[in-house]
C-alpha cells in the first residue's frame, strides 16, 4: 500500500493521496449460512488443480457472497501508516538506514542493471514518474 501511494504521489504530485485497506468486518453478523466454509471453498477453488469439484464449490461460493445484499467489509484508513513507511528510515537486518523511497530507487537501479546485462537497453534507474497528458 505504501509503494502504491508513493507511485501515485510521484505520478500526480499535485494530488493528495490517501491509502485505505478494505477488510472484513468481523463485528458484523451475516445471514449467509456457513460463511467461513464459503471462504474456504473460494480458497481451495482458486488454487486447486486436482480435477475435483472444489472449482464448482468456489464458483457457487463466489456467487452467494456477491449476490448477498450484506456489506461485511470496512474501510480502514492507513494513510498515516503508509506515510511513516515512506518517510521514516527502514529498519531490518542488512539495512543501510535509508528511506523507503531510497530503497525503492536502489532496487529499481539494480533491476535496470540486471536487465541491461541481459540485453535489455531500457533503463529504469529511477522510480520518478511523468504524469500522462490530460
Amino acid at each position: 500500500v505504501a509503494f502504491q501511494k508513493m507511485v501515485l504521489h510521484g505520478a500526480y504530485p499535485q494530488c493528495h493521496v490517501e491509502a485505505y485497506l478494505m477488510m472484513p468486518d468481523k463485528s458484523q453478523r451475516t445471514r449467509l449460512n456457513n460463511l467461513n466454509r464459503l471462504v474456504e471453498d473460494l480458497r481451495r477453488g482458486d488454487v486447486s488443480d486436482k480435477g475435483d469439484d472444489s472449482g464448482a464449490a468456489a464458483i457457487q461460493a463466489r456467487e452467494l457472497i456477491a449476490n448477498s445484499d450484506e456489506d461485511l467489509t470496512v474501510l480502514v484508513d492507513v494513510t498515516e501508516l503508509a506515510d511513516h513507511v515512506i518517510e521514516d528510515a527502514l529498519i531490518f537486518p542488512g539495512c543501510k538506514d535509508e528511506t523507503f523511497v531510497a530503497a525503492a530507487e536502489e532496487w529499481a537501479a539494480g533491476l535496470a542493471m540486471q536487465e541491461n546485462e541481459d540485453g535489455d537497453t531500457t533503463s529504469r534507474s529511477s522510480i520518478e514518474a511523468n504524469p500522462p497528458p490530460i
